[in-house]
């Protein structure tokens, strides 16, 4: 079971926004978890009079705002003013906060490429592909002089962005441009992975017939998308959508359209949400 967190203020009629993210926040424990979730991306941006005022107006605590205003007359450092906020709020305790400090301390040595890569990830691990397929590329347009592997790093990642919209034959494309920049074997995995799922079985044969004998990880990328399946049937969704493929043998035409167009329409709406730019 997970802690249990009093609620402290109120529920806020304007949200605050994290525009670095997109994130939008309600209430002082939604604030909370925000910094424990992001604090590698925390920078000295974070501390600002407006986050204190939405505290003081929206959250109404102002007690903790007269607090922080104090801490920003001394300093803009992210983790002191963190660290008000959450003990006020008693969130988490002295041994977290610490190794939370530490993470706030580490993301502000990062180098500027390599804090663009944190927030790319960012996005992406939130599904937020849109946003993450724009940081991407705005780091490799921004990072020409990189090493190799610095950037084959980042067409992996253009190349998971791809496969998670389904747009596999670019994703085969990104993962191969990264393995013929540094040789790196889990991208030409990945790079079969893609291929597999781009082609049907007949023009996946074609495909596989056009490769050397003695290819590397052919026979780990089939045994990786065997398992994978099996995976995906012990899956809710591969139960849902079972448990609607009988429904539709069945006599019940009715219940099901109701069901499939309801489950079509809570897909629609993930796949807008990772779209939203």
């Amino acid at each position: 079971m997970g802690n249990i967190y009093q609620c402290v203020g109120r529920y806020a009629q304007e949200p605050y926004i994290f525009k670095m993210t997109m994130t939008r926040v309600y209430c002082i424990e939604e604030l909370c978890f925000y910094i424990v979730q992001n604090a590698d991306i925390l920078d000295e941006h974070f501390a600002s009079m407006e986050l204190v005022n939405w505290i003081e107006d929206e959250c109404a605590l102002p007690e903790l705002a007269k607090k922080l205003k104090g801490v920003l007359r001394t300093s803009i450092k992210p983790e002191s003013f963190v660290r008000t906020i959450l003990e006020e709020i008693c969130y988490i305790d002295e041994k977290e906060m610490k190794e939370l400090e530490r993470v706030i301390r580490s993301g502000r040595l990062l180098s500027r490429p390599q804090r663009e890569k944190v927030l790319a990830d960012y996005f992406f691990h939130n599904r937020h592909y849109a946003l993450a397929f724009r940081a991407y590329e705005e780091w490799l347009k921004n990072n020409d002089d990189a090493q190799d592997h610095e950037k084959a790093a980042v067409y992996k990642c253009l190349g998971a962005v791809y496969a998670r919209l389904f747009y596999f034959s670019d994703a085969a494309g990104m993962y191969d441009r990264a393995y013929q920049m540094t040789g790196d074997e889990d991208a030409l995995l990945h790079f079969l992975l893609a291929k597999r799922l781009e082609l049907d079985e007949a023009g996946y044969l074609r495909f596989v017939n056009t490769l050397p004998e003695d290819f590397p990880i052919l026979v780990d990328a089939e045994k990786l998308m065997e398992k994978a399946g099996e995976e995906y049937k012990k899956t809710e969704t591969y139960g849902q959508l079972a448990g609607l493929e009988k429904m539709k043998l069945s006599s019940k035409r009715q219940e099901f359209d109701e069901i499939s167009v309801w489950y079509i329409d809570s897909e629609m709406d993930a796949f807008r949400d990772c779209m939203i730019e």
